[in-house]
C-alpha cells in the first residue's frame, strides 16, 4: 500500500512540473523568446555604432611601412642627395584629424543615437506582439478544455441514456433503431473529443514555440481569472511607442537633410605624419610633415540640390507615415472595443441559449418516455443544449482575447 502510495504521489509530482500559469509563460517568452533576444542584440548593435560615429570626430592614427625598389639611386629626403639609395624602408605614423566638415559628422552622431531609439522602441513593440500571441494562444486552451469537458458530460449524458433506451428496447416499448441513433451521437462525440484533445496538443506547442524554450515540456495550463469589468482608457498617441518611433524616424530625415547641407560648407582636415626612412648603408633619416587640406565644391550642375530636395521628400512621406499610423490606431482600438462589447453580448446570449436548451432538453425528454415525441427530437435538444455550453465557454474566453486586442493596440504591453 505504501509502495502504491509512493507511486501515486510520484506520478502527480512529475505531472505538476511543468504546470504553467500565464504569468509564468509571459516571463519565460520575454527571457527566451529568439525574436526578442535578436532585437535585444540589436539594441546592443547599435550602441556599438553610435561609439564608431563618435570615434570619428578624434580622427585616426596609422602605422605604415614600406619598401621601395628603384632602378637608380633616389633621395632619401626630398631635396636632400647627401644621401641616395636604390632600396629604401620607411616606417612611420600618420594621423588624419577631421576639423570642419560642415557638421556632418555631428548629424550622423544625431543619427546614430536616434537609430538606438528605434531599435529601443522596435524591441518594446516586438515585446507587445510576443505578450498578445502568448495571451491569444493561453486563453485558447482553457476554453478547449471547458469545451472537452462539456463534451464529455455530453457523451456520458448519452451512454447513461442508451442504458435506459435498452432496457425499453427490451420491454418493447421502444424501437430497435433508437438505439442505433443514439450510438451515431455517441461516436459523433468521439470524434469531437479526439478533435478538441488534439487542438489543446497543438496549441501547447504553439505557446512552447512562442515561449522559446526547445526543452520544456508543458504539462497542466492553469486556467485564468477571468476578467470581471473592462473599460476603456483615454490614450494619448504622443505616448504610444510606434508613435515615439516614427517620431525619432522623423528626426532622422531632418538631420539627413542638414548632411545633404554640410555639402555647401567647406571641408578642412588635418594630416600629420612622420617617417623614418633607411638605405642599404644604415643610413637613417627623419621626416615629418603637417598639413590642412580644405576642400570646397564650387559648382556640381544642381547635384547638391536635388540630394537636399530628395532628403525633404524622404521626411514628407515619414510624417504621411505617421498619419497613416495615428489613424490605423483610432481603427483598431475602436474595433478592439467592438470585439469586447461583442463577446459580451454573445456571454449573455449563450446564458439564456442553455438556460432554454435545458428546460427543452426536459421537455423533450418527458415527451419521449411518454411515446408523443421520437428520440430525434429528445438528441437533438440534448445536442443543443451542450453546443449552447460549449458556446458560452468560447464566448468567455474570446471576451479576454478581445482585452488583450485593445491592450495590444493601445501598445500596453510594450514595457
Amino acid at each position: 500500500m505504501k509502495l502504491l502510495f509512493s507511486m501515486i504521489f510520484f506520478f502527480f509530482v512529475l505531472t505538476g512540473l511543468n504546470a504553467i500559469t500565464l504569468e509564468q509563460a509571459i516571463k519565460t517568452a520575454i527571457k527566451h523568446n529568439p525574436s526578442i533576444n535578436k532585437s535585444s542584440i540589436d539594441i546592443d548593435i547599435r550602441k556599438k555604432l553610435t561609439k564608431q560615429a563618435e570615434a570619428v570626430r578624434f580622427g585616426q592614427f596609422d602605422a605604415l611601412a614600406s619598401y621601395d625598389k628603384y632602378d637608380s639611386e633616389r633621395t632619401m629626403q626630398p631635396f636632400n642627395i647627401k644621401y641616395l639609395s636604390e632600396n629604401i624602408f620607411s616606417v612611420g605614423a600618420q594621423y588624419n584629424l577631421p576639423i570642419f566638415t560642415g557638421f556632418e559628422l555631428t548629424e550622423n552622431i544625431k543619427i546614430s543615437k536616434l537609430n538606438e531609439k528605434i531599435t529601443y522602441f522596435s524591441n518594446k513593440l516586438n515585446k507587445n506582439q510576443i505578450i498578445f500571441n502568448i495571451k491569444s494562444v493561453y486563453y485558447k486552451i482553457p476554453s478547449l478544455k471547458k469545451q472537452l469537458k462539456t463534451m464529455y458530460n455530453y457523451k456520458d449524458s448519452l451512454k447513461e441514456l442508451l442504458k435506459n433506451v435498452d432496457l425499453m428496447v427490451a420491454t418493447g416499448k421502444k424501437p430497435e433503431v433508437d438505439l442505433y441513433k443514439i450510438e451515431y451521437d455517441v461516436k459523433n462525440a468521439d470524434a469531437a473529443i479526439a478533435q478538441l484533445q488534439n487542438n489543446i496538443n497543438t496549441l501547447k506547442y504553439a505557446l512552447k514555440e512562442i515561449m522559446g524554450k526547445k526543452d520544456f515540456k508543458i504539462g497542466n495550463i492553469e486556467d485564468i481569472n477571468l476578467t470581471k469589468n473592462f473599460s476603456p482608457e483615454k490614450i494619448e498617441s504622443k505616448n504610444l511607442t510606434s508613435i515615439k518611433r516614427v517620431n525619432a524616424k522623423s528626426s532622422i530625415a531632418s538631420s539627413n537633410i542638414k548632411k545633404a547641407k554640410s555639402e555647401y560648407f567647406p571641408k578642412l582636415y588635418l594630416n600629420a605624419n612622420i617617417f623614418e626612412n633607411y638605405d642599404d648603408n644604415g643610413n637613417d633619416i627623419n621626416i615629418w610633415q603637417v598639413t590642412l587640406n580644405m576642400k570646397f565644391d564650387i559648382f556640381d550642375f544642381g547635384k547638391r540640390k536635388n540630394s537636399v530636395e530628395e532628403k525633404k521628400l524622404e521626411k514628407l512621406k515619414i510624417d504621411f507615415e505617421k498619419l497613416e499610423i495615428e489613424l490605423k490606431k483610432d481603427k483598431d482600438t475602436a474595433d478592439a472595443i467592438n470585439k469586447v462589447k461583442t463577446e459580451e453580448a454573445n456571454i449573455e446570449a449563450f446564458k439564456n441559449q442553455i438556460k432554454f436548451a435545458k428546460e427543452s432538453e426536459r421537455i423533450e425528454k418527458m415527451k419521449y418516455e411518454e411515446g408523443v415525441s421520437q428520440i430525434y427530437d429528445y438528441l437533438y435538444a440534448k445536442t443543443r443544449r451542450y453546443i449552447a455550453e460549449s458556446k458560452y465557454y468560447d464566448a468567455l474566453y474570446n471576451r479576454e482575447n478581445a482585452i488583450a486586442y485593445y491592450y495590444y493596440v493601445t501598445e500596453k504591453f510594450a514595457k
